[in-house]
């Protein structure tokens, strides 16, 4: 299980050559929580449904309430949906075979990793 934590938030793939397969944008106000997300943007990834992603298991790879908290928790009282979350930086991991990056304005990428 490989984790990057990044405090600077970057448009460009986890690893140079990776090449993008899916994304999905993420609002803590709408009905999607984080967990969810993650899974439904591996699973568009994969072209299967959201329940056909199963093991391993999400949590065995990343902290999602960590990730809400560090990424999206706005403890100031504002709107967590309009907070400026761009800057917050991003979360890279690996998922299912994927590298995955979650972004502080909401935006999970899933990308396919090339080996040499």
């Amino acid at each position: 299980m490989s984790n990057e934590w990044n405090t600077d938030s970057a448009d460009e793939p986890p690893l140079g050559s990776d090449r993008l397969v899916s994304q999905f944008h993420y609002d803590p106000s709408e009905t999607y929580d984080l967990t969810a997300a993650i899974v439904k943007a591996v699973a568009e990834a994969e072209g299967v449904e959201i329940t056909s992603v199963s093991e391993p298991y999400l949590y065995d790879s990343v902290d999602t309430a960590a990730l809400e908290n560090i990424l999206f928790d706005d403890s100031s009282g504002t709107d967590r949906a309009n907070a400026g979350r761009g800057d917050r930086g991003n979360a890279r991991f690996s998922y299912h075979g994927y590298a995955v990056t979650v972004d502080g304005d909401g935006w999970i990428q899933v990308y396919e990793t090339q080996s040499d």
